[in-house]
């Protein structure tokens, strides 16, 4: 297994523990998923936000492209990763670190994106209407009304209630 500094610094490493992720929240195989991006894009995002780093992407919200959220430097390297050999100890890594919260963290994630039950959203769509509903919070001066306008008007995410609940879990997934 590779030492600690490599999962933080080594991006071959920090891939394997992006599509690691994706295995960990969905309980898919990473490696036979071809559309894990959205997943992975989203929970990276979250965990960014509570100070667990995945690598340093770039996010816009762009509303014509209707998932909201876009990082292409991480469409780029997920769409390049080739080490799928390091996925299964990235996925160690994350279920069993307890130096820098890594499993603390993902498992509080993890949590909120359960309480997609009753949402109107699938767990993988849940986790993206909280990603972007934080996303225009932070970036936008606008209350929570105009936010999740913004979000039910211009992305798939159109669900009204679900998109309050999401704005709920993120605030939960931040107090913590």
């Amino acid at each position: 297994m590779a030492k600690i500094t490599d999962w933080e610094t080594n991006p071959e490493f920090i891939m394997a523990k992006c599509m690691a992720l994706y295995e960990v929240i969905t309980n898919e195989s990473s490696t036979k998923n071809i559309d894990c991006e959205s997943v992975i894009k989203h929970s990276i995002y979250l965990l960014g936000i509570i100070g667990l780093n995945f690598g340093c992407f770039q996010y816009n919200f762009i509303p014509a492209a209707k998932s909201g959220l876009v990082s292409d430097a991480l469409k780029i390297s997920i769409l390049n990763f080739q080490s799928t050999e390091l996925v299964p100890d990235a996925r160690d890594y994350i279920l069993h670190d307890s130096t820098n919260g890594t499993t603390e963290k993902v498992g509080r994630l993890l949590m909120e994106s359960r309480r997609s039950i009753g949402s109107g959203y699938t767990q993988k769509e849940y986790l993206g209407a909280m990603a972007n509903v934080h996303f225009l919070r932070a970036n936008n001066d606008g209350d929570d009304e105009s936010v999740l306008s913004i979000l039910s008007h211009n992305t798939y995410y159109n669900k009204k209630q679900g998109n309050a609940r999401a704005l709920h879990s993120v605030r939960s997934l931040i107090r913590r």
